[in-house]
């Protein structure tokens, strides 16, 4: 009988095991397809990471299956995409904008904008930190206490993200020409 009860837990824990790498299997299928969609993906007009970073279609982060299929059917610039992506399709890429959404977005462009940005921060809460270089010439950039290791290089026109967990009350990034504080709410 107690063999048979270890063998019920270590199948439930299977099962346990078994549906979450699904879900990150359909999260990476999530994210391809967001990527390379109809050829070109939804990066084109909402960012390497959902996050709009001053594209035409803005932060689509918190966008779910019905937003997508309206968006499909009445936005001039989606309709392309709505004979491409199958309803499962659609499913997968709801997912991979709800596990974007699941991190508390910072958004720093360097290249444009103010030299100087001051966000506030929550202990403990999850943000994902995307880093675009609007400028011509390549970065690096000091992301001591979310990246390891903390120096960066960040090419012309490339986007970067780092998910990361707040701990300490103070942080703050550089580059040559911007810096990004970080400071405990």
């Amino acid at each position: 009988m107690a063999a048979l009860k270890e063998l019920r837990v270590l199948g439930y824990f299977l099962c346990l095991f078994s549906s979450v790498a699904v879900m990150a299997d359909d999260l990476s299928q999530g994210e391809v397809l967001f990527r390379q969609a109809g050829g070109y993906g939804c990066v084109a007009c909402h960012g390497m990471y959902a996050q709009g970073d001053g594209q035409v279609g803005g932060n689509i982060r918190a966008k779910n299956l019905a937003d997508i299929n309206r968006a499909l059917l009445q936005q001039p610039s989606m309709k392309g995409l709505s004979s491409v992506l199958s309803g499962a399709d659609r499913a997968l890429l709801a997912e991979y904008l709800a596990e974007l959404n699941s991190y508390e977005l910072i958004n720093w462009t360097l290249g444009v904008g103010e030299p100087f940005q001051q966000v506030k921060v929550t202990a403990d809460e999850h943000y994902q930190l995307v880093i675009t270089n609007k400028g011509f010439e390549a970065l690096t950039l000091q992301l001591t206490g979310i990246s390891e290791p903390g120096q960066v290089n960040i090419a012309p026109y490339q986007t970067l993200a780092f998910a990361w967990q707040v701990k300490g009350s103070y942080l703050f990034l550089a580059s040559d020409q911007s810096r990004l504080q970080l400071t405990l709410k």
